[in-house]
């Protein structure tokens, strides 16, 4: 997979819509140098991960394409070597789902302990979806050294392990004090679940401790209290997408936009 400053059609969807990410960097830049992954919309029905990814692509990295235009290649990296993949499941966005176009979890289709019985439906064998295989190439690509994958709506910041966990609390401690309680900040267990075929068993068994990884599972409500989710968040935070998404959009942008900044812009073990 080679990949060019600026924004790349990786691939298609089951039902052939295109899947694309913005990079600050050219494949052949890369050589061993640390990059980061900014993932959004695994799951389509986590529909706030998608318009936050672009929002944050069209404000901190296209400008910054313009300026390398002008020669200001300084600016070009100033915020180190980044992908951002908004919509890998646009099938599953278009149908607010959390399956693609198959009826199958992205998050349980890689290959690491890919299992044909899991907890949610996981293809007809690993890498069976056109979306995995993506992402697969991915991940493969130099492998990353931090991966960020945006959910919705535990309000939490989960990272996969203990060398992942220093990095989490750096951003965690980087937010401004009114934005931590949107969050609960997660410690690793001493043996964290694997699940068959998901991005953090791949990660753990594939790439192991050269990828940091953290989960940020946006918050459900402006208004909430990190340690505090209620048994319904997910219908709640749906329903005000739906009938307030302005109220939500301020409340919680601005934090999420403050953890991608910093996300992308310390250096690995930071």
């Amino acid at each position: 997979m080679k990949i060019r400053f600026g924004w790349n059609e990786l691939g298609r969807s089951l039902e052939d819509r295109p899947i694309r990410a913005y990079s600050n960097f050219d494949s052949e830049e890369l050589d061993s140098a640390p990059w980061t992954f900014i993932l959004g919309g695994t799951h389509g029905d986590e529909r706030a991960t998608v318009p936050f990814l672009e929002a944050f692509v069209f404000t901190h990295l296209e400008k910054g394409e313009e300026l390398e235009r002008r020669g200001d290649f300084k600016n070009k990296m100033s915020l180190g070597p980044v992908m951002v993949l908004p919509l890998l499941n646009p099938d599953g966005y278009a149908r607010d789902s959390r399956y693609n176009a198959r009826g199958v979890d992205l998050n349980r289709n890689l290959p690491e302990l890919w299992h044909a019985k899991g907890d949610e439906p996981s293809g007809t064998g690993p890498l069976s979806e056109p979306e995995s295989r993506l992402l697969y190439d991915v991940l493969m690509l130099g492998k990353p050294a931090r991966i960020l994958s945006l959910h919705w709506a535990l309000g939490e910041i989960d990272p996969d392990s203990k060398p992942s966990y220093v990095w989490a609390r750096s951003l965690w401690e980087n937010l401004e004090t009114p934005y931590r309680s949107l969050f609960r900040l997660r410690e690793p267990g001493k043996a964290a679940s694997l699940l068959p075929g998901s991005l953090g068993t791949f990660c753990r068994l594939r790439l192991r401790e050269n990828t940091l990884l953290i989960t940020l599972e946006l918050p459900y409500h402006p208004e909430a209290v990190g340690d505090m989710l209620p048994d319904h968040h997910f219908a709640s935070v749906c329903a005000l997408w739906k009938t307030d998404r302005e109220r939500y959009w301020n409340g919680i942008y601005p934090a999420v936009e403050s953890l991608l900044r910093f996300a992308v812009g310390t250096s690995v073990g930071n």
